[in-house]
């Protein structure tokens, strides 16, 4: 009963989009206010550094880096989706754009395909974007302190990364 609450659709799942060729883009449904947005971005890029350094987990995550141009910023990151040997390694791309509305950013998501074959790369991504989302339900959950913290660490993140410009693709 409480999936129909939640979800009235006929569908109770989320379901991510087609690729197109190697490319996989993904609008998040969610939205977060210019302060928010900021903090998000360091949320995920704390969440990608601690699920990589335990080595647990559905995914795996190097290279992880800030950009920020022209009102767009994010996080980028090489991820390795397990079961490792599989051999699926894709580019991660973050990007938080502003909308029309004042003061409104939604949340991009762009998945490239670098390696392991395109049907397991599809279907290795279902649960990994389901860790991915979960961070950002428990992103409405972090108390106003905490959301001040990843404020104030993503100012220097993007002030290091400030006119770097994003991805092709986000």
């Amino acid at each position: 009963m409480a999936s129909r609450v939640a979800a009235p659709s006929l569908q109770r799942h989320w379901k991510l989009p087609e690729p197109v060729g190697d490319i996989l883009q993904v609008d998040l449904p969610f939205t977060v206010n210019a302060l928010a947005a900021h903090g998000i971005c360091k949320f995920i890029e704390e969440f990608f550094g601690d699920v990589s350094q335990s080595g647990v987990g559905r995914f795996t995550a190097e290279k992880i880096a800030a950009f920020s141009h022209q009102g767009i910023h994010g996080i980028t990151a090489q991820v390795w989706l397990a079961p490792y040997d599989l051999g699926v390694i894709q580019e991660f791309w973050l990007a938080i754009h502003p909308t029309p509305e004042p003061n409104v950013f939604e949340v991009k998501l762009t998945l490239l395909r670098q390696a392991g074959s395109p049907a397991t790369w599809v279907r290795l991504n279902r649960p990994f974007m389901v860790e991915v989302r979960k961070q950002f339900l428990l992103w409405r959950s972090v108390a106003p302190e905490m959301v001040r913290q990843y404020v104030t660490g993503s100012q220097q993140m993007f002030a290091q990364a400030a006119n770097t410009l994003p991805p092709v693709a986000a």
